[in-house]
Formats: structure tokens, sequence, C-alpha cells
């Protein structure tokens, strides 16, 4: 009987050390939000860039930046011509991505999207690298970025690096109807089946 209870006793102690705290369900505690989540780049915002020698041609952007550390980025589709950078004619895809905090009102980030040529085709996948920083306010930033174009074969095409000025995405209130009909039979006719 004494030799039951003994290898009772460490069966359960195999048991506890298997599943020791925060193993098992229900067992662990609560674990802290990402440091990402309380950070004021959550959100969605505005983004125009300025590429270094390309004059006032300024490519805009629409940029979400999640609260789990996910990045997700969408352009205006074909790009105006910014030769030196990525040629003309061509079609970008929307960006995926991460970003972190790197203070209270910093940041850096990296995304990955694709240039497609006129038939369809990859051109190009590049990385878009940034830097920014918010205004006290919480609804602007300003920054740097850097791009790396790499051909479908993995061979560097090109580089361009630039400024960028981001407004934050807020929630607008909803427009009324401009010139709404009255709401009456003689200004909204309906239309009737005909009786047989």
């Amino acid at each position: 009987m004494r030799r039951v209870a003994v290898l009772a006793s460490i069966v359960l102690l195999l048991v506890i050390g298997l599943l020791g705290p925060g193993r098992g369900s229900g067992l662990r505690a609560q674990e802290p939000a990402p440091p990402a989540a309380s950070h004021p780049l959550v959100g969605s915002w505005e983004v125009g860039l300025v590429v270094e020698g390309q004059g006032s041609v300024q490519l805009t952007n629409l940029i979400t930046f999640g609260g789990d550390g996910t990045l997700l980025a969408a352009s205006g589709g074909q790009l105006p011509g910014v030769p030196a950078v990525f040629g003309t004619g061509l079609v970008l895809t929307e960006g995926h991505g991460a970003w972190q905090a790197t203070g209270e009102r910093t940041a850096a980030a990296s995304y990955r999207f694709l240039t497609l040529d006129q038939s369809g085709g990859i051109s190009s996948t590049n990385t878009a690298s940034m830097t920014v920083e918010l205004d006290p306010s919480g609804d602007a930033f300003v920054g740097s970025f850097a791009l790396e174009l790499i051909s479908p074969d993995g061979n560097p095409m090109g580089s361009g690096r630039g400024t960028l000025r981001a407004t934050r995405i807020g929630v607008q209130p909803m427009a009324s109807p401009a010139a709404s009909p009255a709401a009456s039979p003689a200004a909204s006719p309906m239309v009737a089946t005909p009786a047989a």
C-alpha cells in the first residue's frame, strides 16, 4: 500500500511539473498587452511621400498601423512617372508588414509590396522602411523612408529615399444628402403593378 502511495505521489509531481504554472488551460496569468497596442501611432493614416531627386512628385498611401504590430498599406494604384525609382506604366499592390514603437511618439516600420508591369507580371518586390515621429497632438507625423527594389530573379534593381508627412484618418460625420426630394407621393412616385 505504501508503494502505491509513493508511486501516486511521483506521478502527481510529474503531472504538476509538466503542466506547471502557465501551461494548463486557465492556469495562466493574464499576459500584458503588446506595447504597440497603446502607442499613439495605432490607427489609419493618409501618408504623402516625396522621393528625393524627383521634384515635387508626391505619392499618396493609406497606411494602417495595427495594435498588434502589423501594418497594411495601399497606394493609388498606377504610379505617376518616377522613372529613376520605379520606371513608368507600373502598378503597385497593397503592402504588408510590421512596425514597432521606438519611443513614446516614435516608431520604425517596414513593409513589402509588389510592382506589376502592364501585363500583370511582377516587375519587382519592394521593401519600404520608415522611421516616424508623431506630433504632440497624435494626429500627424513626419518621417523619412527608404525603398529597395529587387527583381524577380533576386537582383537589386534600385533604391530611393525620401520624406513623408501624414495625417490621421478620423471618423467623419455622415453627410446629409444635398437635395433630397420631400417625402410625398408626388415627389417620389411609386411604380404600380397594372391591375388585371
